[in-house]
C-alpha cells in the first residue's frame, strides 16, 4: 500500500486474496497450522483493510476493498479453515457498516472449489483423486508443493463441473470494483455447478 501511494499518489482498490488451509479434524489438528491459518486468513485481512482505508481516505478515493472469503464460511461445520472464513465475512460486514458514510465500499467474494494451488496442503490421496477425476495420469507432488501450471490448466479444462476457473473469480472482483460508488455490493458467491464438500 505504501509503495502504491509512493509511486502513484493514491490507492483505489485493495483485494485481500491471500489464504491457505491445512485440512484436519480439530482433534487431529496442529496448533502451528491453526496459527498460520489465523495469521494469513484473518489477521492479514484486518491489517490490509485498516491500511487500505487509511490510504484511500488520504487520497480521497472512491475506493473499493474486496475480501476473498470462501463458500466454506456458509457451512457451520467447516472446521478451522471455515472458522477463519466466517471471520472474514464478519470483518467485511463490520467494515462495510463502518464505512457507510465514506466513499469506500467493501465486497466479500466467496469462491467455491477453484483450480488453483490452494489444495497444496491437502493429502496426496485427495490430490490424486482430483487429477483422476479430471482424466489425468498420476501427478506426483509432495505435500506443500505447487501443482505444475500445465496440470492446473488441464484441471480447469477437464473438471469444470467441480472446479471453477480462477478467471471467473477475477471477473467477479472486476464486476464488484467497477460498480458506481452509490452501489453497495455486499457479497458475491462464485462456485462450480457441483458442490465439493471437503473434509475439514
Amino acid at each position: 500500500i505504501s509503495t502504491a501511494l509512493q509511486h502513484t499518489g493514491r490507492l483505489d482498490i485493495m483485494v485481500n486474496n491471500a489464504g491457505l488451509e491445512h485440512p484436519a479434524k480439530i482433534m487431529d489438528g496442529d496448533p502451528e497450522h491453526w496459527r498460520i491459518m489465523l495469521e494469513t486468513n484473518v489477521l492479514a485481512v484486518l491489517v490490509g483493510c485498516q491500511a487500505a482505508v487509511a490510504a484511500m481516505r488520504q487520497c480521497a478515493a472512491e475506493g473499493h476493498i474486496v475480501n476473498i472469503s470462501s463458500v466454506s464460511a456458509q457451512r457451520s461445520n467447516s472446521g478451522v479453515y471455515g472458522a477463519t472464513k466466517h471471520a472474514v465475512n464478519v470483518i467485511s460486514a463490520s467494515l462495510r457498516d463502518e464505512l457507510e458514510n465514506d466513499t469506500i465500499r467493501v465486497t466479500n467474494v466467496m469462491p467455491g472449489a477453484t483450480a488453483t494451488n490452494f489444495g497444496r496442503n491437502f493429502d496426496q490421496e485427495f490430490v490424486q483423486k482430483i487429477t483422476q477425476i479430471a482424466g489425468m495420469e498420476h501427478t506426483p507432488v509432495d505435500a506443500g508443493q505447487h501443482l505444475p501450471e500445465e496440470v492446473l490448466i488441464k484441471l480447469t479444462e477437464r473438471a469444470k463441473q467441480l472446479l471453477s476457473d480462477p478467471n471467473d473469480i477475477a471477473k467477479a472482483v472486476l464486476y464488484a470494483v467497477s460498480q458506481p460508488i452509490d452501489v453497495n455490493l455486499a457479497e458475491i458467491v462464485v462456485r462450480p455447478p457441483r458442490a465439493m464438500t471437503l473434509a475439514h
